[in-house]
């Protein structure tokens, strides 16, 4: 590789922030120590690429080094994973854009973030690098990598907004539940996530079996009292080991959950058969009171209109 071409990508990267930053009269000492581990960074770089070839890629970092954004994240790539972490973001760069520093400048660690994502396919790379690149919410997908690795962003491709939340939330249980689910179920399940997280350990594990166990009965129990109980939380402390307790009938269609006098969560069947006859009859009953009612009143009215001027007449002829 050409000397006077890596003296520029040195001074692009590594001289002009240390001439901003720095004491002119202290730069001589300190720059040497600093510029050391970022110029071999980018002369192990400048050795690799220009064995395939490769004088476009220094090019492209000489390019993107220029902008103090971009400048600032290649120094963190280089000093969290040296040239190699280095080459895979001037890659992901080409390959995909801006989008490509703004996932990277999300990353808990750019090298393990840049892993992640080429293990991925190449046709979803591209989406991954889109919702990690996306403001606050890539930030919380980016930490979901870390954890959880290529996974998560699977998980988050299969279902945007959703996946990433389910794995961050359940681990591997919602990478399981991910897989599986269908894009309604996902976001059921979603919608509750966070609350669950939020149980005791043992609650959290039960309930996260029992959504994983039976996505099909679990994910119409969640609707169903989501439509009947809008805005209340479901898996609480207090209501959990009554659902827990009562998971077969509940999933089963067979009760529901509800407030008592005292305001505690309490497991309600459903009305018995007679019951609900009963129910039925009187809300017809009641319908149809209502329609006789409606029809026949005006001619009512008007009849004890008619009555009234009778009399009247009758009464003032009398007089």
């Amino acid at each position: 590789m050409n000397k006077r071409f890596l003296s520029i990508v040195v001074a692009l990267v590594v001289a002009v922030p240390l001439v901003a930053v720095v004491d002119p009269q202290s730069v001589h000492g300190k720059a040497t120590a600093i510029r050391k581990p970022f110029q071999q960074a980018v002369e192990a770089l400048s050795r690799r690429v220009s064995k395939t070839g490769g004088r476009n890629l220094t090019q492209e970092l000489a390019q993107l080094s220029s902008d103090p954004a971009a400048r600032r994240i290649i120094q963190r790539a280089s000093r969290q994973g040296g040239p190699d972490a280095v080459d895979a973001l001037v890659r992901a760069h080409r390959a995909h854009g801006p989008d490509a520093l703004r996932a990277a400048d999300n990353a808990v660690n750019i090298p393990r973030l840049m892993r992640a994502v080429d293990e991925l396919p190449e046709d979803m790379a591209g989406q991954a690098i889109r919702r990690l690149g996306a403001g606050p919410d890539g930030r919380v997908l980016a930490e979901t990598v870390d954890r959880f690795g290529s996974k998560a962003l699977r998980a988050e491709i299969r279902f945007p907004g959703s996946g990433g939340d389910l794995v961050r939330h359940f681990g591997d249980d919602g990478v399981e539940i991910a897989s599986r689910a269908s894009r309604n179920q996902a976001l059921a399940i979603s919608r509750h996530a966070e609350d669950i997280a939020r149980l005791p350990g043992d609650q959290r594990a039960a309930a996260t079996r029992m959504l994983r166990g039976d996505l099909d009965r679990s994910t119409s129990f969640l609707e169903r009292f989501v439509e009947n109980n809008p805005g209340k939380v479901l898996f609480t402390a207090a209501a959990t080991p009554i659902i827990l307790a009562n998971s077969e009938r509940l999933l089963g269609g067979k009760g529901t959950i509800v407030t008592g006098p005292d305001g505690q969560p309490k497991y309600g069947s459903k009305p018995g058969l007679i019951e609900r006859m009963a129910k039925w009859i009187e809300r017809m009953a009641k319908g149809f009171v209502g329609r006789v009612l409606e029809s026949v009143l005006p001619w009512l009215a008007l009849a004890l209109a008619i009555w009234l001027a009778i009399k009247l007449w009758f009464f003032f002829r009398l007089s």
